[in-house]
């Protein structure tokens, strides 16, 4: 029983230190500075500010309006969505230049995701916006009648 004692000690002891306005506080030198920590999910990273505050993860779900509110203005987003606006640019450059890897009609996914350090998976199932932007480029190869240049044989 001691264990939980001293588990649940702890816990008063966070819930009265803890205040909205330390929170705000970290979040708005961390926006300053460009540098909020982010976990999966586009979320604000709940464990790194959590150790700042010096209580756990769960402590900080009272503040789960704090969180949604600074995720919303700082439009954050995680993992290959960062790199969205890129993989557009790139395949605008690669489709203009007709260097476009085009596989049965379609964007080679394989080529795009390896550019990309992606899986094909990952890439058309998770994240919807990237799926679009593929079947985006696959209407204009085929409404152009996109076809790799040919070169001379020898």
């Amino acid at each position: 029983m001691p264990a939980q004692a001293k588990s649940s000690a702890r816990a008063r002891v966070a819930y009265g230190t803890l205040s909205e306005n330390k929170l705000r506080g970290l979040l708005d030198n961390d926006r300053e500075a460009d540098a909020i920590v982010t976990s999966r999910g586009g979320k604000i990273s709940r464990r790194h500010y959590a150790r700042m505050l010096g209580c756990t993860p769960s402590a900080l779900t009272r503040f789960v309006a704090v969180f949604a509110e600074f995720e919303r203005a700082l439009g954050i987003v995680t993992g290959p969505m960062r790199r969205f606006p890129e993989m557009r640019t790139w395949l605008d450059a690669a489709y203009d230049a007709r260097e476009l890897d085009v596989r049965d009609g379609k964007v080679n996914r394989v080529a795009f995701a390896e550019h990309f350090q992606l899986t094909v998976s990952t890439a058309i199932t998770r994240h919807p916006p990237i799926r679009a932007l593929l079947e985006e480029f696959d209407a204009r190869v085929e409404r152009d009648s996109y076809l790799l240049p040919i070169s001379p044989r020898s």
